[in-house]
């Protein structure tokens, strides 16, 4: 296990060295500098949903500068962002870019004739393969952050440091993300920003049957809680409110997941994995009387959303993406968060520990399903049920 966990960084970063030279052979010809700001963020769903209020906030100031703004941003989500953002929207395929020499070729190639003057990557855990690759291919005034390696070796991030004008220091202790999106608007802007505030999302509007929703899945299997622990509390919901009906929302992979519950359950269940786009999840959970998931977008949603929320949470980041701090999220109903707190909380979901045979990571396994019933209680009695 010690050998294939030293191997591993090691191998990416000799890949890294491979494709920096093939990105540097493929933008020989680079485009001079334009005029044009450039925004750099391939991350995941979840992490785009925390980001957005503050995206919103930086879109604006750079429109009212009169800048032309091209949003550089994961293809999972791209959609759903050109709904939200007031900019042009270059979707990338991470996996295509990672492992295509041909798309990575294509990509690289369009991305040199934006003509960047300044290129903003607003992301702590950067990765030298895709995010500072792409930032190196738009040229331009580079800004990034440094000093968190969660996402590539202290090699890589030496490497892809080389695509940027100016890094911010992260600094310790590790805060919450949201804080490090302070950090960087308050960096660029000179002045201090927390654009914590409601944005543009659908009326909740009650139509049909009343119904709650779960999302049984995660970014990663060890973050999982096991199914028949959501079984378990199925049973106990439904009890508790027997004229709630169920809806599953998940990806389309974890649509076999959501079958199995939905197989299991005794009350009314819809399954919606993989046949809802993300506006329409955004919609469905609007909507939702409360909302149950692991710690994945979902939770953040709902918490965007002001809709009351349980997240299933594992020590791998706790305290970075969850629980939230009411002090800070004031316009965002943070989730009632049920975890089970282990001496190897922080990380980074490296367990040292064999997995459950669930595949859940220990720290998420032994949660118990009194204790989440217990916090969706918690968060149930402290909402205002008033129209």
């Amino acid at each position: 296990m010690k050998l294939q966990k030293t191997l591993k960084p090691g191998l990416r970063f000799i890949a890294s060295i491979l494709l920096h030279v093939f990105d540097s052979a493929v933008l020989l010809n680079r485009n001079a500098r334009g005029r044009s700001a450039v925004i750099v963020r391939t991350d995941a769903i979840g992490d785009f949903i925390l980001w957005l209020p503050y995206a919103k906030k930086f879109c604006g100031e750079l429109r009212s500068r009169n800048e032309r703004i091209v949003f550089v941003c994961n293809s999972v989500w791209a959609d759903f962002a050109r709904s939200e953002l007031p900019v042009e929207i270059f979707p990338v395929e991470r996996s295509r870019f990672r492992s295509n020499l041909s798309y990575r070729f294509r990509i690289l190639r369009s991305l040199a004739r934006i003509g960047a003057d300044r290129v903003y990557h607003p992301v702590l855990s950067r990765d030298s393969i895709v995010g500072d690759s792409i930032v190196h291919a738009c040229g331009g005034y580079a800004y990034g952050f440094s000093g968190n390696a969660g996402n590539q070796s202290r090699a890589e991030e030496w490497l892809g440091n080389r695509s940027y004008s100016a890094l911010l220091p992260a600094g310790a202790p590790l805060r919450h993300e949201t804080a490090y999106h302070e950090m960087f608007l308050t960096w660029i802007l000179k002045t201090a920003w927390a654009p914590e505030e409601k944005i543009s999302f659908p009326a909740r509007k009650k139509t049909g049957a009343a119904y709650w929703v779960l999302v049984p899945g995660a970014g990663k299997k060890e973050r999982r809680w096991p199914l028949d622990s959501f079984s378990r509390l199925i049973e106990k919901i439904s009890r508790d409110f027997p004229d709630l009906r169920l809806k599953l929302l998940g990806s389309a992979p974890e649509r076999n997941l959501c079958q199995k519950l939905l197989d299991a359950s005794k009350i009314e269940t819809e399954n919606l994995a993989g046949q809802t786009s993300l506006a329409q999840m955004f919609e469905i959970i609007a909507s939702a009387s409360f909302f149950i998931g692991n710690e994945s977008s979902g939770g953040h949603m709902a918490a965007l959303l002001q809709v009351p929320s349980v997240c299933i949470v594992g020590g791998g980041h706790f305290g970075r993406f969850m629980p939230y701090t009411p002090e800070r999220h004031v316009t965002r109903k943070p989730p009632a968060v049920a975890s089970s707190e282990m001496a190897c909380y922080g990380c980074n979901w490296q367990c040292r520990f064999s997995p459950d045979p669930s595949g859940s990571a220990p720290c998420v396994a032994r949660i118990t399903v009194e204790e989440v019933h217990s916090a969706l209680g918690r968060t149930l009695s402290i909402t205002d049920t008033t129209p």
